[in-house]
């Protein structure tokens, strides 16, 4: 089932969880900023995500950021 996206839509459903999440707004030298593409709905987006629970501590910002450039892009991100 593909996403759908609700702008105050007073028919959307109830959310059925909040999960708190993160992302960063990288520029190169010359002021440009990196943008992704989601599959799921054409729509451009920064890199970042959920925070989750590894090995039973929740992650930080920095950290659930770091992975998901690194994923997205494959570019290492340090504080």
């Amino acid at each position: 089932m593909p996403r759908r996206d609700y702008f105050y839509d007073p028919e959307a459903p109830k959310p059925n969880s909040i999960r708190p999440a993160a992302a960063v707004a990288l520029f190169d030298s010359g002021g440009n900023i990196l943008l992704l593409r989601r599959k799921d709905n054409d729509k451009w987006t920064m890199p970042g995500g959920t925070l989750g629970r590894e090995r039973k501590r929740v992650t930080s910002q920095l950290s659930t950021i770091s992975r998901s450039v690194l994923l997205c892009v494959a570019i290492s991100v340090r504080s």
